[in-house]
């Protein structure tokens, strides 16, 4: 079993990786092809990901592409029994005995999934649950990329649902449609039905500051500067368009690609809690409790974009 300080490089070069050949006299293998590493989120939760390391010919999963030089290229999330090529010398099978445990989807989702398979798939493996639904791993149908789909519960159980409750949740992708930053995590789509609303966006396949952080017995000052430098770049962008996060804590930044690559690319995530000030109040008490800035203490005061800077920066 792979622990989280482990990662296996596959290629041609016998000095520099775990699996190398050395008979490959066309160069049809790189010297280091692609990569194997493990997320560690909980002792229970964990999630294994092959990279392509810009090589020659590519690397596959079960027959489809997931990268090629020269373009750094994100990991893939394995699932137990997936198939692993280095054409034409290896083919390797992923084991991964332990699966975390599904959740399924309720009949009512899985009638409204079918409805839109022929553009995304939704998988069972739910990669994180919270208050207002869970987040699945899914897959663009035509190019078999794999996306995250976050899963809203929009109806209660007497089928209403506070009008002001609604338009909060939808806000979400109201908001996400708007943003194109290299440090706020990419939107793709999103689906509204009576019952759920499905927000798709990009995997992002480095795990989050929190896995970072357990990784390192501590982080060098160059790795913090070059992440705060990109938070800070993400806030800003944020609240040049009148957007304030008011939820920005470790488990929503996360890492594009691969935790080992010498330049993190740092991405803001999960707006379910954000406000517009031209829109709203600025009152609601919101956010994680660990990590509210001191004035969303305080009764009645409207909150400004000094929330987004007061809460987890000072902390880390």
């Amino acid at each position: 079993m792979m622990t989280e300080q482990e990662i296996f490089r596959i290629g041609r070069d016998p000095d520099a990786n775990a699996f190398s050949i050395q008979t490959d006299s066309e160069n049809l293998v790189s010297r280091n092809h692609c990569e194997i590493y493990v997320i560690v989120y909980e002792p229970s939760v964990n999630h294994v990901y092959v990279r392509d390391r810009k090589s020659i010919n590519g690397t596959f999963v079960n027959g489809h592409i997931i990268g090629v030089g020269p373009q750094i290229s994100s990991g893939y999330l394995l699932q137990d029994g997936d198939s692993i090529e280095i054409r034409p010398h290896w083919n390797f099978i992923f084991s991964q005995p332990r699966t975390p445990p599904p959740r399924p989807l309720t009949a009512i989702q899985k009638d409204e999934c079918r409805v839109f398979e022929n553009v995304y798939l939704i998988s069972p493996r739910c990669l994180g649950t919270g208050a207002e639904g869970a987040v699945y791993l899914a897959i663009e149908s035509k190019t078999k990329r794999q996306l995250v789909c976050k899963l809203v519960n929009l109806g209660r159980q007497d089928g209403k649902i506070p009008r002001e409750e609604l338009y909060r949740k939808l806000q979400e992708i109201d908001v996400l449609r708007q943003l194109k930053h290299p440090n706020i995590l990419p939107y793709i789509d999103a689906v509204i039905s009576p019952h759920s609303l499905y927000i798709f966006t990009e995997l992002a396949s480095g795990g989050d500051l929190v896995s970072f952080i357990n990784r390192h017995e501590f982080v060098q000052e160059l790795d913090c500067r070059i992440i705060l430098r990109q938070v800070v770049r993400g806030l800003a962008y944020l609240h040049r368009k009148g957007i304030i996060h008011r939820d920005l804590k470790p488990e929503n930044i996360l890492l594009a690609y691969s935790p080992k690559i010498a330049y993190h690319r740092i991405m803001l995530s999960d707006f379910g809690a954000c406000a517009v000030p031209r829109r709203s109040r600025m009152v609601t008490d919101i956010g994680t409790f660990e990590y509210k800035a001191p004035e969303l203490f305080s009764t009645g005061e409207a909150q400004t974009t000094a929330v987004d800077i007061n809460n987890p920066l000072n902390r880390w």
